[in-house]
């Protein structure tokens, strides 16, 4: 008798594993799960090498079978050695299986990050440790080999080790030791953190080697930040990310981290209890993409030519960078000995180098390429193209009859000069892979031509970057290369089952079998016969057949395996069906999914169900085909009944149909047998060929009837039978079989014909399909008509300021010309003439020569002037010009009055008389000179008689006085005649270089010489810059209301009719309630209000600027599309359209705050445009909404996007029309309508949908933009660094002078409070360092400084220049604070400082950004933030704003006056925002770190503002600003070492009182006493870092 197979007890302690306490049982089940335990165990111990403990486990197993025989007392029969056996044979293999898990993956570098959050637990942790400890075991883990980090992560990322710092048995080791943490999943930042730490050089990273990157995560719940950007960018360096997700029902955020295909690098597990069951399928496609990419290429041979550009536009440098990124591609990433090259450069002509049969030796084969010598000609790619396609032939070595990959690399560098057309289609014809790497070509269209394949171009920048694409360039090569084996053993397996869940009357169901009986069979063995694929032509494809049927007990009463064609089997099926009712449910095909995964073997999993109509909702089904499809099912294909009533249904659920998915799949078809073979022939193409789309021809006609066969032979009349034995009397028997049918009777009368059916409703559209394969290139047409000239390019940056050059002498003033008589004019107009029919296209001619310049035309006559312009902005300082030639000398002007004498000068003191010189040669006689200086006048004598005038006397000898001091310049005299021109005297000796002599006096004007001949006609002068905008006439509904005054015929065509509705054309948005509070009654109320209000508007036909276009959405939480603008433009079958949208049932909550933001960014996002286009969303609410800050930030949007929302709301919605306050121009409307007798359509009918804003009804309001009224004081901090441009910077200008026209400024600013007062700043000077005596900023004027908006406005138009320094706007915040705010007197209510930035701040500025933000949010300031362009940090942005973000930060990316005008009406919104108080300052999120300033005195470190008491409005306002003059006066006086001084700010007051002399009081004293010791240390950190960076 046999005994029981002793088993081994349960372990108390990991210290107690040993085979002492391997005491026998009965169970052999429990042995066989404790050694399993008992070897995880020990890989997690000590460490001890993998061959030791595999010779542990096989002695351990002799030990146990030798303890069976002794422990038992009786004989074992053989069957009872059995389960030993088998056990002993099962350790070995796992032995085995684990030192052959990845024997080829030998080289990776691995870094696994680990979820640690609160979703984890720590009983869960504990298998998370053990399941990482079975993927290491697996690894071939060495410095040497596949290197391994880990990483854990929950808020923060915590480094557990890095790649180069363990071995193997340390890493299972530290894996034990591993700390649970909690907290939140911050996946975002872990993915960003392991990028940038782990995956570098310095942490064992050998990415420069070539060795696969790999990243793990492990990962349980939805993750607290945004995932997508950091794994892109993992991703985007090569790195590949697998993905295992534990109990994650919503797997969209893994597939947004995983690589793709998403079937080899993302899992999930149901639970952590089977998270084990998916290492080994993680492990075997892990290993096998570390094999692919150490092994590059496979082991077969491969033809690869290069195709490189020699042209004359290639740099010798460059021509040289492309040989050695070619030596690179072959020697180092491809095996040179089973790769056969051949290179052919081009350029004219194109120029054979070397064939693939010439070399085949590695470093034979380099040489070749380094001794390429550049053919420097133009571009001709297509005769290249043409002659690398013949080296691909036998006789030049190629392989292809062999099943040999070939592969052509094209390196270009410019456009080519012929078609490339015919020779790219041969390439493609013949099966060659062509890759195309482009240097800087910007037309992307000519390289996709040739490579056919838009993940075969590769770009770059420059050559320099060739080396960073190598690698892709031959992973794509490989991946080409085993394309080529794809198609071999395609098979597929075909599961099929049937639903027939109506409740059918037993004859019904008969007759369904009946017909299933003849049809199925015939319908499967035409499928069976599918056509060969693509990449295997010669290999049948082979379909294997499975029939299930599934009770309503979910349990299988029939269930084949996969087999070939087998009727019998197909009856059975039928038989079995017929005996059960089937529901095509989420279960039904959870089910099918659990039975075909756990047998199938196939490449290709189809699963093929008739059904009769769905009989779940089609949310689940999608559930359900969606986890069909995540689990590796290529396709989910689902035939109506003859009684299925909605086929469009079905095509919701079903996938993998690929372009054939808009068509309807029925039995009824006739041909759906042809329509189902090709839709597997698709899958078959995708999964085994990696083709998407195949082209195939129409189905040909059906063939004529055949002939009738002949008669058969009579046969041989058979011999008479016995008789038979003699009846008995007995009743009548039953009747007999029914005889051979009658002939046919004849035809009767013809039926009346039937009534025409209904027309059936209009299915839904389908998704986009895939882009369609490039056409032929058609005939050339006739050239177009020339453009409209283009927009002038974006104006350059400033340059710096020039030194200012001499001024010029002034040409000139000619005189006015005579007008020109008026000899051009015009004819009389001539008739038009009848349009000719367009003629044949001519031949292309040849290319005349360039004809000879035609005559002048005659001079035009000079028309009226024009409108004077607006003054354009001031130009820039030209080059100093040359000097102009000198003018002809002037006639003698009239002789001047003489002045005056000048005053006596005091004589100098007389000169020691010089050495005389040596006497010089006579000189020839000079020209006369001019009349000398008149003397000193004398003392007055008295007058004499006048006597005549003496001649005059001879000119005295030359002799040389002593030199006189120099007297005082005189008057200006008179100027001469000028002098007879003298003969040239000798050349003297060159005098030193004098000083720069006074300007001289202009001299008088010449006479205007004679018209000169007029000079040909000068180059044309560059474009100049585009001139400002003109002045607009009318505004818009002035010209409206004038154009319908005056155009009464043409009225109705331009503008539409004034009672037609709407009036102007408006986009129209719906948005239904859908939330889980909403019941069909309700929602049936939203659909009957919107089907009245569309009756009531005209649809517009087309998307000319007429009509109504209309949109409908959902939203709960979620938001989805109904109806898109562009789909019906027919009102008809718009309003039969909204009347089947259905109620969708869902559990989640509302949040019409999330939908009002939706539709102003995306629904709206694409509309036509138009200065009179109006744009109104409704949105129907059922209830109170939650998320009070999402609908606030949507108003805002709203707002700045000129939409008019209006909410119908069901009950009160108090959390909406307190958001609706926001708004002060009337526009937004909120209307609560409980029940259905407090429905008023008419005032959202003619109010707003059809509003006329040029004529409004006396019953409605007229909506209006008053200026903002508030106790505000707000101080803009612009961005005039050296790093925003100056078109950005001119933009800031304009939008602080534009937002100035909505303020009421106050016009007594430093006496009386109300009104808003203004201060203005820039960042930062040029040279500004924290480590100097200098402001930060430059002050243009502070909160006193104007009580006039239009003294502010032309102040900066006139005085605001560009600073052109650093940027360092922490340090400019800081000093704007103290000395705009804190020195202001009479402080407002609110405190708002608005920063404009354009560009990042410095290094040494950005490290303090934060605190110093912080303390200002803390001292109750409002931070806004509008952002010039995408150069700007995401975090400084974010420290620079208050919370919540969206209503305090506006990020703009252009620049246009379109965006421009947004962030004013966001900005304009905004303010009224903060007059309704709706957020609080600082916010609370801020209140614990605001409370770590100073304890409980935080409240008296902020600055009170007037109104903070209880009393009333400014009560003990005196007392305040006398504490806070104290505060600030103690600061002054206690900070003595200050590391830069800021001046301070002085005000011309007559009357300080501000600021006091006493000192400070008790708490306050030790409150800014904190605060002082705070800035002292960010001033002292900050100049620390200045110089760290210096």
């Amino acid at each position: 008798m046999a005994t029981s197979v002793p088993a081994v007890a349960a372990y108390p302690s990991k210290q107690n594993h040993s085979l002492e306490h391997l005491e026998p049982h009965v169970d052999h089940t429990v042995f066989l799960s404790q050694l399993e335990s008992l070897h995880v165990v020990n890989k997690m111990h000590l460490p001890i090498s993998s061959t030791i403990k595999n010779v542990f486990l096989m002695n351990f197993a002799l030990y146990f079978l030798l303890s069976c025989f002794f422990f038992s007392r009786k004989v074992f029969k053989m069957d009872d050695w059995k389960p030993l056996l088998v056990l002993f044979v099962f350790i070995l293999c796992s032995i085995d299986a684990q030192q052959t898990a990845c024997r080829k993956a030998t080289l990776a570098d691995v870094v696994f990050l680990v979820d640690t959050s609160t979703n984890i637990g720590q009983e869960n942790f504990q298998k998370v440790k053990n399941f990482l400890s079975i993927l290491v075991s697996s690894l071939d883990v060495d410095l040497d080999a596949i290197r391994v980090g880990l990483a854990q992560y929950s808020d923060d990322t915590y480094q557990e080790f890095l790649l180069n710092q363990y071995l193997k048995s340390d890493v299972l080791e530290q894996v034990e030791n591993l700390l649970y943490r909690s907290g939140e999943t911050n996946t975002g930042r872990a993915l960003d953190f392991v990028n940038q730490v782990y995956f570098t050089e310095p942490a064992g990273s050998r990415a420069k080697g070539y060795v696969p990157q790999v990243a793990i995560l492990i990962t349980s719940g939805q993750s607290s930040d945004e995932v997508e950007l950091p794994a892109r960018k993992l991703r985007n360096r090569g790195i590949s990310l697998y993905v295992v997700g534990i109990g994650v029902q919503n797997t969209t955020e893994l597939q947004q981290i995983a690589s793709k295909p998403f079937s080899k690098y993302l899992y999930s597990a149901g639970s952590f209890e089977d998270l084990q069951d998916l290492s080994t399928s993680l492990l075997g496609n892990f290993c096998f993409a570390i094999e692919s990419e150490i092994e590059v290429c496979s082991s077969q041979v491969a033809d690869l030519v290069f195709l490189i550009d020699g042209s004359e536009s290639i740099l010798r440098r460059n021509f040289s960078i492309m040989k050695t990124f070619m030596v690179e591609v072959v020697d180092i990433s491809i095996p040179r000995d089973k790769v056969h090259v051949g290179v052919v450069q081009y350029s004219q002509e194109p120029h054979k180098e070397f064939s693939l049969n010439e070399f085949f030796i590695g470093s034979v084969i380099k040489g070749q390429i380094n001794r390429l010598e550049q053919l420097q000609s133009s571009v001709f790619s297509g005769k290249g193209l043409k002659l690398v396609q013949s080296l691909f032939q036998p006789a030049n070595g190629g392989c292809k009859s062999q099943g040999v990959s070939q592969s052509l690399v094209v390196i270009m560098g410019r456009y080519s000069a012929d078609r490339l057309e015919d020779a790219t289609m041969a390439l493609r014809s013949d099966r060659i892979h062509v890759f195309v790497v482009g240097m800087g070509i910007i037309n992307s269209f000519e390289l996709l031509l040739i490579a056919g394949d838009a993940r075969r171009v590769f770009t770059v920048e420059n050559f320099d970057a060739l080396k960073t694409i190598e690698r892709s360039v031959v992973s794509q090569i490989c991946e080409s290369e085993s394309k080529d084996l794809l198609g071999q053993d395609c098979n597929i397996d075909l599961s099929i089952a049937i639903d027939i869940s109506r409740c059918m009357q037993p004859a019904s169901t008969v007759l369904l079998k009946q017909k299933l009986q003849a049809f199925l069979p015939r319908l499967l063995l035409q499928m069976k016969l599918l056509p060969n694929t693509s990449c295997n032509a010669d290999s049948p494809v082979n379909i294997r057949f499975k029939f299930q049927v599934l009770a309503q007990t979910k349990q299988f009463i029939f269930d084949s395996d996969f087999e070939d064609y087998d009727e019998e089997i197909i009856q059975k099926f039928l038989d079995a069906q017929t005996t059960v009712d089937t529901y095509l449910n989420a279960d039904f095909l959870q089910a099918l999914e659990e039975k075909f995964f756990s047998v199938t073997s196939a490449k290709v999993k189809v699963l093929l169900v008739f059904s009769d109509g769905l009989d779940d909702s089609l949310e689940d089904l999608r559930k359900a085909a969606d986890s069909l499809r995540f689990r590796g099912l290529d396709a989910l294909l689902l035939i109506g009944l003859d009684s299925t009533q909605n086929l469009t249904e079905l095509r919701e659920v079903e996938f993998g149909r690929g372009f054939g998915y808009n068509e309807p799949l029925s039995v009824g078809f006739a041909d759906i047998a042809s329509i189902l073979q090709r839709n597997l022939d698709t899958v078959a193409e995708r999964k085994c060929c990696k083709v998407v789309c195949k082209c195939l021809g129409e189905n040909g006609d059906r063939g004529s009837q055949g002939s009738p066969g002949r008669k058969g032979s009579t046969g041989y009349r058979g011999s008479p039978g016995h008789p038979g034995e003699e009846g008995w009397t007995e009743e009548r028997g039953p009747a007999g079989f029914s005889g051979t049918p009658g002939d046919r009777g004849c035809p009767g009368a013809r039926g009346r014909k039937g009534d025409r059916g209904y027309r059936g409703s209009q299915g839904e559209h389908g998704e986009s399909g895939f882009d369609g394969t490039d056409g032929e290139q058609g005939q050339h047409g006739f050239p177009g008509p020339s453009g409209e000239k283009g927009n002038t390019g974006k104006r350059g940056r400033k340059g710096p300021r020039g030194e200012p050059g001499e001024r010029g002498e002034p040409g000139l003033r000619g005189d006015h010309g005579d007008s020109g008589t008026s000899n051009n004019v015009p004819g009389p107009k001539g008739q038009k003439g009848n349009q000719a029919r367009q003629g044949d296209p001519g031949p292309h001619g040849l290319q005349g020569e360039q004809g000879d310049a035609g005559p002048d035309g005659a001079t035009g006559r000079r028309g009226p002037p024009g409108v004077k312009g607006e003054q354009g902005d001031l130009g820039e300082a030209g080059y100093p010009g040359n000097s102009g030639l000198p003018g002809p000398q002037g006639p003698r002007g009239l002789q001047g009055i003489r002045g005056p004498p000048g005053p006596q000068g005091m004589p100098g003191p007389l000169a020691s008389l010089g050495v005389p010189g040596s006497p010089g040669s006579a000189g020839k006689l000079g020209a006369r000179g001019p009349k000398g200086e008149p003397g000193d006048p004398g003392e007055k004598g008295p007058v004499g008689p006048a006597g005549q005038r003496g001649m005059p006397g001879m000119d005295g000898k030359d002799a040389y006085g002593p030199e006189g001091s120099k007297g005082a310049k005189g008057e200006s005299g008179l100027t001469g005649h000028p002098g007879p021109e003298g003969e040239d005297g000798d050349p003297g000796i060159p005098g030193a270089e004098g000083p720069k002599g006074v300007r001289g006096r202009r001299g008088n004007a010449g006479t205007p010489g004679s018209l000169g001949d007029p000079g040909d006609q000068g180059p044309s002068g560059p474009m100049g810059a585009k001139g400002p905008m003109g002045t607009i006439l009318m505004e818009p509904c002035e010209l409206m209301n004038f154009t319908r005054k005056n155009c009464h015929s043409h009225t109705n065509f331009l503008f539409q009719y004034t009672d037609t509705c709407p009036v102007y054309p408006t986009e129209v948005v719906f948005a239904f309630d859908m939330s889980e509070d909403v019941t069909p009654a309700a929602f049936e109320r939203m659909r009957n209000i919107v089907m009245l209000l569309l009756k009531t508007i005209k649809i517009s036909e087309s998307n000319c600027p007429t009509g109504a276009r209309v949109s409908v959405v959902s939203f709960n939480t979620n938001m989805r599309y109904l109806i898109r603008f562009s789909e019906f433009q027919k009102s008809n079958l718009l309003l039969q359209a909204v009347q089947r949208i259905p109620l969708e049932r869902s559990t989640a909550k509302r949040n019409i705050g999330a939908a009002m933001r939706f539709v102003a960014r995306n629904v709206f996002k694409r509309v036509r445009q138009g200065i009179l286009m109006r744009k109104v969303a409704l949105f129907f609410a059922n209830g109170p909404s939650q998320d009070d800050v999402a609908i606030s930030t949507a108003v805002l949007e709203l707002s700045a996007l000129d939409i008019t929302p209006v909410v119908i709301a069901f009950s009160e919605v108090p959390n909406v029309k307190r958001a609706f306050s926001i708004d002060d121009t009337r526009r937004f409307q909120l209307f609560v309508w409980e029940r259905q007798q407090d429905e008023s359509l008419e005032s959202v009918t003619y109010c707003t949908l059809c509003f006329d804003k040029c004529k409004p009804s006396t019953n409605c309001e007229v909506p209006f933009s008053p200026p903002v009224l508030m106790d505000l004081d707000i101080t803009y901090i612009m961005d005039s660094s050296h790093s925003i441009s100056s078109e950005e910077f001119q933009r800031a200008k304009d939008f602080v002078s534009n937002m100035l026209d909505q303020f009421v400024v106050s016009s007594q600013p430093n006496e009386s409070y109300g009104g808003i007062r203004v201060a203005l700043v820039q960042q930062a000077p040029r040279g500004f360092l924290p480590d100097r005596n200098q402001t930060p900023v430059a002050l243009e004027f502070d909160l006193v400084t104007y009580s006039n908006k239009d003294l502010m406005k032309k102040h900066i138009q006139e005085s605001v220049h560009q600073l052109e320094g650093p940027s360092a706007v922490a340090s400019a915040l800081q000093w704007t604070v103290e000395n705009v705010f804190f020195k202001a007197p009479r402080q407002r209510k609110h405190r708002v400082i608005f920063t404009v930035l354009g560009s990042k701040t410095s290094t040494w500025d950005r490290e303090k950004l934060r605190e110093i933000s912080l303390g200002a949010k803390c001292q109750g300031f409002t931070l806004f933030t509008l952002a010039l362009g995408n150069d700007v940090s995401g975090d400084q942005l974010i420290e620079l704003s208050s919370s919540p973000t969206d209503q305090h930060l506006l990020t703009l990316g252009k620049v246009s006056m379109s965006e421009m005008a947004y962030a004013q009406r966001f900005s304009r919104a905004f303010l009224n925002l903060l007059q309704q108080e709706m957020n609080s300052y600082p916010s609370p999120e801020l209140q614990e770190e605001c409370e770590d300033l100073d304890g409980d005195t935080q409240q008296q470190c902020l600055m009170p503002f007037p109104g903070a008491n209880e009393t009333g409005y400014g009560h003990g306002l005196e007392d305040i600003e006398r504490a806070k003059s104290r505060v600030l006066e103690n600061i002054k006086e206690t900070i003595t070492e200050r590391v830069y001084t800021i001046p301070e700010m002085r005000y011309d007051y007559e009357e300080d009182e501000y600021f006091t002399e006493e000192g400070a009081e008790g708490e306050s004293h030790k409150c800014m006493e904190k605060l002082r010791r705070r800035m002292r240390k960010s001033y002292e950190a900050t100049v620390e870092t200045r110089a760290a960076y210096l």
